[in-house]
């Protein structure tokens, strides 16, 4: 009877410890202050590392457009497999002066603020930023406000 009773007993001290430690790792989400700092840790880094190229997108069978780290920010850059071609997908500081105009902000060559664009054709730069849908000429880079940015994914 003794034996069962310290077995209880350990059970019992050894169940209460289980149930702290769970639930303090249960409620050992971060504070808002970890996420931020988290968060500014690619701010932090950004200038380390450059010509890093993020996931191309196709924009037909031989012709695609990446991003790329560039110190300071980030620049575009336009592949033509056909001919063996590389070079700026557009030219970013007049697109940064075009949208500067349209949305009122400041922007330069190398912050601009997407991450995805797409061409309409080969006369428009669609893309969305500063809280809007932002479509630019190519021929001339005026940008307009074509719209509201669109709500983000729920998932």
């Amino acid at each position: 009877m003794i034996g069962r009773s310290i077995l209880h007993c350990q059970f019992g001290v050894v169940s209460a410890i289980a149930s702290v430690a769970l639930a303090s790792s249960l409620s050992s989400q971060g504070t808002a202050a970890d996420y931020t700092r988290a968060d500014s840790l690619n701010r932090h880094f950004q200038n380390l590392l450059a010509n890093v190229a993020e996931r191309p997108t196709w924009l037909d069978a031989t012709r695609f457009w990446y991003r790329k780290s560039v110190v300071g920010g980030n620049s575009f850059v336009l592949v033509d497999t056909k001919t063996s071609t590389k070079g700026a997908a557009f030219d970013h500081a007049r697109l940064a002066t075009g949208l500067n105009t349209a949305a009122n902000q400041h922007y330069t060559a190398i912050t601009l603020p997407f991450t995805e664009f797409s061409f309409d054709g080969t006369t428009a730069i669609r893309f969305v930023a500063a809280g809007g849908q932002y479509s630019c000429t190519v021929a001339d880079y005026a940008c307009t406000h074509i719209g509201a940015a669109p709500a983000p994914a729920v998932g």
